[in-house]
């Protein structure tokens, strides 16, 4: 805008305009950022929101003259085709947006390098740290975007996570200075590549460093890899926060969606059609004879299934139980036995359908496909379940 469009208002006429050409108005643009009113009117507080997520009316401005739909924060695929990409590659000591959610830097001069060199919108692809010590270490775990919206790290993230991090002597004074981030997708824990494998071009363990430093943008070939990514999207600590998982290639999550109300359902994980693994988790607990009246003697408390993602599903389990007294784990999955999912979920089904039906006349029933056995019937099970999904024909 020039020095004569400056008059005073000029930003919230700037912001006005966008809107009402682009969004269609300033609530439908409001709803699609996922912002607030914090008690004003749209009016009043819009100017405010576009400062904080893109850095300046100016910034908006620009992003806006290419059109809506290569506005990165609204369509993330824009960020890979953009030239050169706007795909950036860093590590991390684990990959919790739900807690933190922001990329955070150690100093301000690393935080204003990014900031410098990116565009509000920009993808950040995160692997596990080499030294994590743990099957995360040297994996892509996920994506996120972020803003350029700035502040103290501890502003982007949960009280409980803060907690923990300066309860660390080592960790008190360290990465202080946060971007927010708005989105995040995690890479199907069975599914993820080696870092080596998806960032060829860009990661060496001599830059491994600085990358976690700095960030360092990926090539254009690199930056497509995201698109066949086997992904879900995950909440975010004050961003978008996502009450049904659906599980896909990232071509297909990552495409422009305008956030509808919030869901009035509980989590769950929706799944499309396509090869399954079969699972058995076992919930755990000091406490767990509670379930069953105190009368679980050395049963267990299962529950049978199938998913794309057997991990996955058991989180999101946890998720459903409050405090920390109990937890589902991955008992059995027929990925981490190393056998190849089976090729739909018919077949799957089948399986699952096998160990219900053994379960029934053996175990005890909870209802659905929750029961309790001990484990040589749970080992039976397993084994009926996968030789009848393996023998499955339509």
């Amino acid at each position: 805008m020039s020095e004569a469009d400056r008059s005073p208002g000029w930003d919230k006429r700037a912001v006005n305009r966008i809107a009402k050409e682009e969004y269609g108005g300033l609530a439908a643009m409001f709803r699609v950022h996922g912002w607030t009113k914090d008690g004003h009117t749209y009016g009043q507080i819009a100017p405010t929101k576009v400062k904080q997520t893109y850095g300046s009316i100016d910034a908006f401005e620009k992003v806006h003259k290419r059109g809506l739909t290569a506005n990165e924060l609204y369509n993330p695929i824009a960020a890979i085709r953009s030239d050169p990409p706007n795909v950036w590659l860093t590590s991390y000591y684990g990959y919790d947006p739900e807690n933190w959610g922001l990329l955070a830097f150690g100093s301000e001069g690393d935080r204003a390098k990014f900031i410098r060199e990116s565009d509000p919108g920009a993808l950040i692809v995160v692997y596990g740290t080499k030294g994590l010590g743990t099957n995360e270490a040297g994996k892509v775990l996920g994506v996120q975007q972020v803003s350029h919206r700035i502040g103290p790290s501890q502003q982007f993230v949960s009280p409980p996570a803060w907690a923990i991090k300066q309860s660390e002597a080592k960790n008190r004074s360290r990465w202080l200075f946060g971007v927010q981030s708005t989105r995040a997708w995690y890479v199907v824990p069975e599914e993820r590549p080696s870092i080596e494998a998806f960032a060829d071009a860009t990661w060496s363990r001599r830059d491994a460093r600085a990358i976690g430093r700095y960030c360092k943008r990926l090539t254009k070939g690199e930056a497509r890899k995201i698109l066949e990514l086997e992904m879900f999207e995950g909440s975010v600590f004050g961003g978008r926060q996502i009450e049904s998982i659906s599980f896909g290639k990232g071509r297909e999550l990552l495409r422009p969606s305008r956030p509808g109300p919030v869901s009035q359902e509980g989590f769950q994980v929706s799944e499309s059609e396509g090869p399954k693994h079969l699972y058995m988790l076992e919930l755990t607990g000091e406490k767990v004879g509670s379930f069953v009246d105190g009368k679980l003697g050395k049963k267990r408390i299962v529950k049978i299934g199938f998913s794309k993602s057997p991990e996955v599903r058991g989180q999101c389990f946890n998720r459903a139980l409050p405090g920390n007294q109990f937890e589902w784990v991955v008992s059995r999955s027929t990925h981490d036995e190393g056998i190849e999912p089976y090729p739909s979920s018919h077949h799957a089904k089948a399986g699952e359908q096998a160990m219900v039906r053994f379960l029934n006349d053996h175990g005890g029933s909870l209802g659905g496909e929750f029961f309790t056995a001990k484990p040589s019937l749970l080992q039976e099970a397993w084994k009926i379940g996968k030789r009848a999904a393996q023998e499955y024909q339509k």
